[in-house]
């Protein structure tokens, strides 16, 4: 089961605009000959530019995050332990947590559940200290991924529980309805599937809430993988033929090829077998 991601920037909608990072490249020239010997004006530098650290620091995170929303994990790192040296030197609690949930989410994407959890961890020690509940319920729900990737469903539960019930509060529907999802994936992977259904169902009303069409072709696909496992056959095609009218129109083709095996399964099962072939 893949678990959603509570938010991949934490980043603040007041965040500073994208900066487009240049390295430094150092190149040896050639000497040439000057006519003439230089004046101390020409000898002595300019005043050197200097970045601000809460700007430099800003960059560095937003240069992390997309790093890692491309898979460039290691660079990620790099740059963010950049922005959290900085967000320390500053002493910005708020910049400081955001990095390191950001640094636990790569470190999830890289399978190093334990220590994404640390980090998670951390970063909620900072959300408390500053009253940031917001970005509590945020963490707690990465917690929930980071403890269902390693298999400790119990932890995960408590915490995606947490999690929604804080976001239901604040009235964050986003993080609420990756929480539903997430339950709804933990209890599949237990086998708990009455309770994975109520929670997909209770995730594709969120995720319409918030426009989210892709999340709700992923929780038809869930609520009938789920439907499968109950040999409730009639009412797993209904939603998955859903689902795959809106990949359809999306033209996600890894969804329609996900939707397609699952409802080949189906019909497999109901023993309908020249179906099952044309849709393989």
């Amino acid at each position: 089961m893949l678990y959603l991601p509570t938010a991949m920037p934490l980043v603040s909608k007041s965040a500073p605009a994208i900066l487009t990072f240049l390295p430094m490249v150092i190149s040896t020239l050639p000497a040439i000959a000057s006519p003439h010997s230089p004046t101390v004006n020409e000898i002595m530098p300019g005043p050197i530019a200097t970045i601000d650290p809460q700007t430099e620091a800003a960059h560095q995170l937003q240069q992390g995050i997309q790093y890692a929303q491309s898979q460039q994990f290691h660079s990620a790192l790099q740059s963010l332990q950049h922005a959290l040296t900085l967000y320390r030197e500053i002493d910005n609690l708020q910049g400081k947590a955001r990095v390191l949930s950001s640094m636990g989410i790569v470190y999830r994407n890289l399978g190093y559940s334990r220590l994404a959890i640390t980090f998670f961890q951390q970063a909620l020690d900072v959300f408390h200290t500053t009253g940031n509940r917001r970005g509590t319920a945020s963490v707690w729900g990465d917690l929930g991924n980071a403890y269902a990737d390693s298999g400790q469903f119990e932890q995960a539960i408590e915490f995606y529980q947490r999690s929604l019930a804080l976001a239901r509060e604040l009235g964050d529907r986003q993080v609420a309805t990756n929480a539903l999802g997430n339950l709804g994936g933990v209890y599949s992977d237990l086998g708990h599937y009455s309770l994975a259904i109520d929670y997909y169902q209770q995730f594709i009303v969120s995720a319409e809430a918030v426009s989210d069409r892709r999340g709700v072709a992923i929780g038809l696909l869930n609520l009938g993988s789920a439907y499968t496992h109950l040999e409730q056959y009639t009412q797993a095609i209904e939603v998955l033929q859903q689902s795959l009218i809106m990949v359809r129109k999306s033209g996600d083709r890894h969804m329609e090829r996900l939707i397609l095996s699952n409802l080949g399964d189906v019909y497999r099962h109901l023993g309908q077998y020249e179906s099952a072939i044309e849709i393989w």
